[in-house]
């Protein structure tokens, strides 16, 4: 979408629950340099001791992050930029489940079905 270099991460973990479940999949852009992470949005971040981590960010303090969850359980914590191997910013998410039954959409085509009979 925006050039660059695209992968995608399936997620394991509670701490980003209400915006991205368990489960799911981001699609994730490589920043070349810390200046593009922007604050407020979710960042994957690959550190040197902790692996990769999925946060929102911001980035007020000079030379550190701080990450924190969308489930208000986790607390924030503070990364200090030496630590950061790799960030890459979350461009979309794909749910990790899909219902293949949906009781609205058969109950729209039962009323539907119902209707043409009436014809």
């Amino acid at each position: 979408r925006k050039g660059g270099f695209y992968a995608a991460f399936r997620v394991d973990g509670q701490s980003m629950q209400g915006c991205i479940d368990n489960g799911s999949w981001v699609v994730c852009r490589l920043l070349e340099e810390a200046h593009q992470m922007r604050g407020g949005n979710i960042h994957l971040i690959a550190t040197k001791s902790e692996g990769l981590v999925l946060k929102r960010i911001e980035t007020s303090i000079p030379n550190t992050i701080i990450c924190y969850s969308d489930n208000h359980i986790y607390s924030p914590f503070t990364l200090p930029n030496d630590e950061i191997v790799r960030v890459w910013a979350v461009e979309s998410c794909l749910e990790q489940s899909f219902s293949f039954n949906s009781e609205k959409a058969t109950l729209k085509l039962e009323n539907f079905i119902e209707n043409l009979s009436k014809r």
